[in-house]
């Protein structure tokens, strides 16, 4: 599923030399200089774009790591807080289940009161 960075990485420099060498061995043997200073340029200005790209993936991925460690821990938080939430509710059902049994309402007499 994931791509690890150190390979992205090896890729974006491994493609900008690929390409270094073959605009050395072919497209800047040809033609004149003003021609190979715009070759030159758009090689370097494709290099600087990809290499930007992988910079805001870099530093994406670094605070995308602390973002998931503290998503993480609030996880973790809430499932102790619904852990012991449910325990509360159980014992509190218990307690009123034992009240109820001992402490009824008492049963007066309606006959005698209404005479």
């Amino acid at each position: 599923d994931r791509v690890p960075v150190s390979g992205v990485v090896e890729c974006v420099v491994r493609h900008a030399m690929d390409k270094l060498v073959e605009k050395s061995q072919t497209d800047l043997r040809s033609g004149g200089p003003n021609r190979r200073k715009i070759q030159i340029a758009r090689y370097l200005e494709e290099t600087r774009r990809q290499f930007v790209s992988l910079l805001a993936l870099v530093r994406w991925q670094k605070n995308m790591l602390s973002v998931t460690s503290q998503c993480e821990d609030l996880i973790e938080n809430l499932q102790v807080h619904a852990f012991h939430l449910t325990s509360v509710s159980e014992r509190l059902s218990i307690a009123a289940e034992e009240l109820a049994h001992t402490h009824r309402a008492p049963m007066f007499d309606v006959r005698t009161a209404v005479d």
